[in-house]
Order: C-alpha cells, then structure tokens, then sequence
C-alpha cells in the first residue's frame, strides 16, 4: 500500500506543479468556453511573453489538459482547446474566482502584501 500513496502524493504533486501559474490558470480559463488561436490566447492574457505562453501550451498538451488542431483553412493557424481532462479542472478555477470574489467583496485580499525585506547590517567594529 505504501507504493500507492507515493503514486498518489506524486500525481497530486505534479498536478499542483503543472496548475501553480498565472500564465497556465489563465490558459485554462480562457478555454472554457472556446477554442482560440495562439494570438488570441496571447492578447486575452496580455501581459504573457510568446515564448512562455508557447511553453505553458507544451507543457498543457503533453499532459493532456488542452490539444491543438491545425486551422483548415489556414494550415499555420493552431487553435488550443481543453480536453475532458482539462473541463475537469474548470470547479477548481471557479474556486479559486469564489474565494477571490468573497475576500475581495469584504475588503480584505487573501493574502497581505508583502513588505520590502530590510536588511540589517551590524557593525563589526567594536561591539
């Protein structure tokens, strides 16, 4: 039994690997409804480089998340769309939008910002 709860622990691990992004959440999010093209990908997310974005799809398609069909039309045009894996994940975004539209509605956010780390210097002269 112990082999199996080391499989589990390690899918679970790779799954919150795989999810812990913006770019990739945002990827998913996206397709939930449609399939979009690279382009229209890039510009729904905006602040996403084309070499990341490319990335993050990779890593999605290989893990069967989302799969990607060459445009009849246009044999350049890829369109992303989310598999049934990837539907799967969508109640873990709504989720998340939940717990952001709850903190968010009584003024608070999840977490505190962070503070700026000071660093403490200490005198090595006659101490």
């Amino acid at each position: 039994m112990q082999h199996g709860r080391f499989s589990e622990d390690h899918c679970q691990a790779e799954t919150l690997k795989l999810l812990g992004d913006y770019v990739t959440l945002r990827i998913i999010d996206f397709l939930r409804t449609r399939q979009l093209r690279f382009t229209e990908l890039q510009r729904s997310i905006g602040d996403v480089n084309s070499v990341t974005l490319s990335n993050r799809l990779r890593r999605l398609e290989a893990a069967g998340v989302l799969e990607r069909e060459e445009a009849t039309i246009d044999r350049q045009s890829v369109a992303y769309r989310l598999t049934e894996s990837g539907k799967g994940m969508l109640p873990i975004l709504r989720e998340i939008q939940g717990f952001t539209a709850h903190y968010a509605s009584h003024g608070t956010t999840a977490a505190p910002p962070r503070e700026k780390s000071r660093t403490v210097r200490r005198s090595t002269r006659g101490e």
